[in-house]
């Protein structure tokens, strides 16, 4: 199989659909070679949770903090146009403490969430318990955002990719690109089915956006590690808004059809070269649900279902990498690594991607995502 089109995109996750469905608003062509099947890795093995407020030990560079104020518009527009495709929970969200020193955090985080724009407010006492009737007697204070909210990332995926396809863009399933080298007025891409040829080049590979670019000899330092998500049994209705912890790893809600989700990026296994497939750590398991059942009590009377692991980026810095390496003209990254919220900040950037590639300039404040700053 070969191909020639404007842009070449590795990787059909979140990132690489969006930056493909965009360009093809503004005229492009793309061709996306996704390795697996679409969305299976990060961007469709996720909770769904928008988090626009910051944990305790969160980066906060200027940068970062600006990102989370167009996220939240991004995600806007996104449900205002899929209307119920997304399976989108519009509830607000809780970040929750236990102890003074947790509530000291949550003061400082209120600060911060007020100064980008977020609509927050600290609730404790009759009036936490209001809004979260099921929460333990140990959670004694909580900053509620009202923007927060939750998607289903397998139907997000879906949706996406079944608008990029209506607007011409190709997705190449289970097609591994195995080297890559510039040539005149482009790249050229050798997969698993054939070959592509492109003007310009996205990484978008997520977990393995590192290996992706040492096949061009460009260093991105970005590796993958697994973490796991859990599902309850369906139930009656006891969590309205999603819940997080102010110092604990734990993003804990309650979905449209009644199952509770659980994470907060706990570890599974390590990854393994080119493969999607772990085991479960029970330990870590076992970790994850006691912090759950503690801040919500009733769930230990619910039967856990399944936990399955997905793969999600590593980089040093904990930031995104995004923009273009000066020293391969048309080469562009994109990549949101664990930290960083990527799921809820993977549309906007994708956005800024494709504007930038169809003549458009980053905002000021990419600049320490530059791909630049490996180089």
């Amino acid at each position: 199989m070969s191909n020639d089109t404007d842009v070449a995109i590795v990787g059909g996750g979140l990132a690489g659909v969006t930056v493909a469905l965009r360009l093809a608003e503004r005229g492009l062509h793309s061709v996306v070679l996704e390795k697996d099947y679409l969305n299976r890795a990060a961007s469709g093995t996720n909770a769904g949770t928008l988090h626009f407020q910051l944990r305790r030990h969160d980066l906060r560079s200027p940068g970062r903090l600006e990102l989370i104020r167009y996220a939240i518009d991004t995600w806007q527009a996104l449900r205002e146009q899929a209307g119920s495709a997304l399976g989108a929970k519009n509830c607000g969200g809780l970040m929750v403490a236990e102890n003074a020193q947790e509530v000291d955090a949550l003061d400082l985080n209120l600060f911060v969430n007020r100064s980008l724009g977020l609509t927050v407010e600290t609730v404790a006492g009759r009036a936490l318990r209001e809004v979260a009737p099921s929460l333990a007697p140990s959670v004694v204070s909580a900053i509620y955002c009202f923007e927060e909210g939750s998607v289903n990332p397998l139907a997000v995926g879906s949706y996406l990719a079944r608008r990029a396809r209506s607007a011409g863009v190709e997705i190449i399933e289970r097609c591994e690109v195995s080297a890559i080298s510039a040539v005149k007025g482009g790249f050229q891409l050798q997969h698993s089915k054939g070959y592509v040829r492109a003007g310009q080049l996205v990484n978008a590979a997520g977990a393995w956006s590192g290996h992706v670019a040492k096949l061009l000899g460009v260093p991105l330092p970005v590796h993958g590690v697994r973490q796991m998500v859990s599902v309850t049994e369906r139930c009656p209705t006891m969590l309205g808004p999603i819940l997080q912890h102010i110092a604990q790893p734990l993003t804990l809600k309650q979905t449209l059809d009644g199952t509770f989700l659980i994470g907060g990026g706990w570890p599974a296994t390590h990854l393994q070269s080119g493969s999607l497939r772990g085991r479960i750590a029970s330990d870590a398991l076992a970790g994850n649900l006691d912090v759950a059942c503690r801040l919500v009590p009733a769930l230990r009377r619910t039967r856990l279902l399944r936990s399955w692991v997905g793969t999600v980026a590593v980089a040093p810095d904990r930031l995104p990498t995004v923009g273009r390496v000066d020293e391969f003209p048309g080469y562009h990254t994109l990549t949101v690594p664990r930290g960083a919220a990527g799921y809820t900040l993977t549309p906007y950037l994708a956005e800024q991607v494709a504007l930038s590639m169809t003549g458009g300039v980053l905002p000021g404040n990419f600049q320490e995502f530059s791909p630049q700053r490996w180089l």
